[in-house]
């Protein structure tokens, strides 16, 4: 992580996103300013939601965590949190989804031809329907036009990487249709997206990194407005799926607490050195694993 994180930073309801040193455009691309990819650490689930702690994780590339099995061992300036796995590291938003098994927003996508811009676009935030959100709407990815499915696609879509601490309640967030937003809706301890269509969708995964931004799993389609003001395209109905929430660290932060937004330091001028930072390490059973990926060029401590 750039930035200095003890564990107290860590735990707090609602997680935070820390930008890291990974700057490699094959992993990273968040726009002009936008520095490192992010990971996002968290005692309260995948979307810092969860009513209580669990155990500490950190979340990496295509939804995969590491538990946090030891913390708090001084190193210079910083601090060195012990994991007892290895993180994914971001993969594109498709190739992503790919590997979640939402197979039918995949074929929404490319039958809207919108699979190479959102994988290729930087800094975006992409709200992903499960496979039940599809089939509770009869799979509308193999029935509605090509402009209702880039409508509806890209009312899923932000123009902006929005980790979910950096949500914040009810505020609207505009989206990639022209004039349409999602709004972010906390209660019963959980996260949710809803729109002008209608539908109220539930983070039921949060904060997938990916390449270009971060993808949240929800459990509905949601559906744009037409221009006399009702759904474009019909009404909504809940796929289903189970939960987990948000608060924030110092330095590198991306953002912390429920909703709140910190500042993120510019890439310029940062030196990767471990006397200023937190380092996220393996446990020593797998630090032979470590290293040798480490050698090969494969792996960044964060």
């Amino acid at each position: 992580m750039n930035g200095s994180f003890p564990a107290s930073n860590l735990t707090s309801p609602g997680g935070v996103a820390a930008t890291t040193f990974l700057q490699d455009s094959q992993y990273t691309n968040l726009g002009a300013g936008g520095g490192g990819n992010v990971v996002y650490a968290s005692q309260y689930g995948s979307s810092g939601e969860a009513g209580a702690a669990g155990k500490l994780e950190v979340f990496g590339g295509v939804g995969n965590s590491a538990p946090i099995v030891k913390t708090d061992i001084r190193y210079g300036n910083g601090y060195v949190h012990v994991v007892d796995d290895l993180l994914s590291l971001p993969q594109t938003c498709t190739s992503s989804m790919g590997k979640l098994s939402l197979t039918s927003l995949l074929e929404a996508l490319n039958r809207a031809a919108l699979s190479q811009t959102l994988d290729t676009t930087p800094g975006v935030t992409c709200f992903a329907p499960t496979q039940e959100a599809f089939a509770a709407l009869g799979n509308p990815e193999g029935k509605l036009s090509q402009k209702e499915l880039s409508d509806t696609l890209l009312l899923h879509t932000l123009g902006s990487p929005e980790y979910s601490p950096d949500l914040k309640t009810g505020v609207d967030y505009p989206t990639l249709v022209k004039g349409q937003s999602i709004k972010v809706v906390r209660e019963a301890e959980s996260l949710y997206i809803t729109s002008g269509g209608g539908g109220k969708a539930k983070v039921v995964r949060g904060n997938v990194i990916v390449k270009n931004g971060v993808m949240h799993v929800i459990d509905q389609v949601l559906t744009p407005t037409s221009a006399n003001g009702t759904n474009s395209n019909r009404t909504t109905t809940r796929g289903s799926s189970p939960s987990p929430t948000s608060s924030g660290g110092s330095g590198g932060t991306k953002t912390g607490g429920s909703g709140a937004t910190t500042p993120s330091p510019s890439s310029s001028g940062s030196t990767r050195t471990l006397n200023s930072g937190n380092c996220i390490v393996l446990s020593t059973a797998l630090l032979f694993i470590a290293t040798s990926i480490i050698f090969s060029g494969h792996f960044s401590l964060v």
